[in-house]
């Protein structure tokens, strides 16, 4: 999009830099709000923002999911409800 640092940090009402210049280094994430005005900034959705840890995010929900569906039909022959 051609935007400065200091024109993302204007835009998000911060007087300073040095936090995105963390969050472009991944060294810190930006807030929840400020994650929805990054987004609105750049005319794309908060996840692809942050594709890598959505990704390691999604992969590591799914696997919560097998595991717990694993466990699930291992009891119910013994679930009375």
């Amino acid at each position: 999009m051609g935007y400065s640092q200091a024109d993302v940090a204007k835009q998000l009402g911060m007087k300073r830099t040095n936090r995105i210049s963390e969050w472009e280094r991944g060294d810190a994430l930006p807030s929840l709000i400020n994650l929805l005005k990054l987004s609105i900034i750049y005319r794309t959705i908060p996840t692809d923002l942050y594709f890598e840890l959505f990704q390691e995010l999604k992969i590591g929900m799914c696997m919560i999911e097998v595991d717990s569906s694993a466990i699930m039909q291992k009891d119910e022959p013994n679930n009375i409800f």
